[in-house]
């Protein structure tokens, strides 16, 4: 099982109920620290837009620490998110989306992809413009528009262990690819007629307003440098689906001792009440 994931959730029907704000801000970041502490997942990066976040995050050998991680993610937010707006339902559309990160190239690309999320999506025309919470000021060291996060961001693992100038070059060279790709945007935008975008309309914006045409990609199964990679995590998974249908198919028809394969998310085994014996 890869060790590192990245994760996107999204919230219901589009809304942007995760509008940024002084309240919903500390909410995140509590909630955060506190999934953190009671699972030993950790958090590489994250951006939390109006109407959906993104998370890269490190699982434990636990398979089932990223699910209870972000059961207490969300569930905490989702209560205060309720409260905040007077509020009933649902605050989330579904189920997370996680796909594995493979190798260390993918890893960086996607703490890119993370930080610059707020500019791709024509929110801010720089990530350090933008108002909501991201790990921006710990990722490469640019102070964010919301200030400083007090969540305990992890070292990408080709850094760990590396002498203070050399992680500032690491840090650096993280810096240089976000403002290239900035300079992209700012070119793209250019060319397209638009304005440069102004970060504070995301504060102003109707929380239960959506967009008008939301934009959905298809997720990869998994981010990796190379082809060779991809295709081997396919073989893997195919196996890995093809041994929990057969456990699945054996367990149904009555054989309760069997095989699930490592990782997987056995059926509980639910067995009838003691009766009494007839008197």
């Amino acid at each position: 099982m890869s060790r590192y994931w990245f994760v996107t959730d999204r919230i219901a029907d589009e809304r942007f109920l995760l509008r940024p704000g002084l309240l919903l801000n500390a909410i995140i970041v509590t909630a955060l620290c506190a999934a953190m502490a009671a699972t030993g997942v950790g958090v590489l990066a994250f951006a939390v837009m109006g109407n959906h976040w993104h998370l890269v995050v490190r699982v434990t050998d636990d398979p089932t620490s990223l699910s209870r991680f972000m059961q207490l993610l969300k569930s905490r937010v989702a209560l205060a998110v309720n409260e905040e707006h007077d509020r009933h339902g649902p605050v989330w559309s579904e189920r997370y989306h996680a796909q594995p990160i493979l190798d260390e190239e993918s890893l960086l690309a996607r703490l890119v992809y993370v930080l610059m999320n707020p500019v791709a999506a024509g929110i801010a025309a720089t990530a350090s413009e933008y108002p909501g919470l991201s790990s921006l000021e710990a990722n490469v060291g640019i102070r964010a528009a919301c200030g400083a996060v007090a969540v305990p961001i992890e070292l990408p693992p080709q850094w760990a262990g590396l002498g203070e100038d050399e992680l500032a070059r690491q840090r650096a060279w993280l810096r240089h690819e976000l403002r290239r790709r900035e300079a992209e945007e700012k070119a793209s935008r250019i060319a397209r007629g638009l304005p440069r975008p102004k970060a504070e309309r995301c504060l102003q914006v109707d929380p239960f307003d959506r967009p008008a045409r939301p934009e959905r990609k298809p997720a990869p199964p998994c981010f990796a440098a190379t082809e060779v990679a991809r295709r081997a995590f396919l073989e893997v998974r195919r196996a890995f689906v093809a041994a929990f249908v057969a456990a699945s198919a054996a367990f149904r028809s009555g054989v309760l001792d069997v095989m699930f394969p490592a990782g997987s998310f056995p059926p509980r085994l639910v067995r009838p009440p003691n009766e009494a014996p007839a008197t």
